[in-house]
């Protein structure tokens, strides 16, 4: 069995204990890369869907809302901002 990895000429690939290990291998399997895009998006994906996450997510609201200069921002740009800005928000902590 091989699991997916973002560094393919390891030896081994980390399994972390967040996401736990679940299902069975049904027939073949293939190898195949990720472009950039669908590499970020996949991240995106993953971190915003992960409870561990949620606290820093909710973070990175309240931050936005802090720093808009004495105006509410509308939810919509929140969210916004969310999805383009918080994967490298997070990368930087």
């Amino acid at each position: 069995q091989r699991r997916v990895c973002d560094n393919p000429n390891d030896n081994e690939c980390f399994v972390s204990s967040i996401f736990p290990l679940g299902g069975k291998v049904v027939g073949g399997s293939s190898m195949f890369t990720l472009t950039h895009m669908q590499k970020l998006q996949a991240h995106r994906y993953v971190l915003l869907n992960c409870a561990i996450v949620t606290p820093f997510v909710d973070e990175f609201r309240d931050l936005i809302k802090r720093r808009s200069r004495g105006r509410r921002p509308s939810t919509t740009e929140i969210e916004t901002r969310v999805f383009k800005e918080f994967v490298d928000w997070f990368q930087r902590l």
